[in-house]
């Protein structure tokens, strides 16, 4: 199969990072990883894909929701999230429209990959619809 390398970039206590000496036109792949003080990995990200200026190719820039961004459903109905990109670079391509979904709660309402959620018990979740470069839209989903 296919390997793939991992680079440790640096390390901050702060919410950003930003990398330096990047190469124009090309797609970078990151992943956050968080360790506690005796070095032991406690968490580690989804993969984000960024692309630097000057390539053919652009980020997403904003994911936005076209249908409710709040969902009441009763148990065992089903309901499917909307959503557009919005691309950095209007003139550009966008290399990759693979979303993600999340659900907070999967006891209370699960997602399958093309954004059906199916209402499991009485409860809140959220709902995070997560593009390859991080951006993100959420839906709050109540069960009743």
């Amino acid at each position: 199969g296919k390997t793939t390398k991992y680079t440790k970039l640096g390390t901050t206590t702060k919410s950003t990072f930003t990398a330096k000496k990047l190469k124009k036109g090309k797609q970078y792949s990151y992943m956050v990883v968080a360790f506690d003080k005796n070095g032991k990995m406690i968490s580690a990200s989804t993969t984000i894909n960024g692309f630097t200026k000057g390539g053919k190719y652009t980020d997403v820039s904003k994911v936005k929701l076209t249908s409710k961004s709040k969902v009441v459903l009763k148990k065992g109905k089903k309901s499917t999230i909307k959503v557009t990109l919005e691309k950095a670079d209007k003139k550009l391509k966008l290399k990759s429209k693979s979303l993600k979904y999340v659900s907070s709660n999967s006891k209370v309402v699960t997602v399958n990959s093309k954004g059906k959620i199916t209402a499991k018990k009485k409860g809140k979740a959220t709902i995070y619809v997560i593009a390859k470069n991080g951006k993100l839209a959420k839906v709050t989903v109540t069960v009743k």
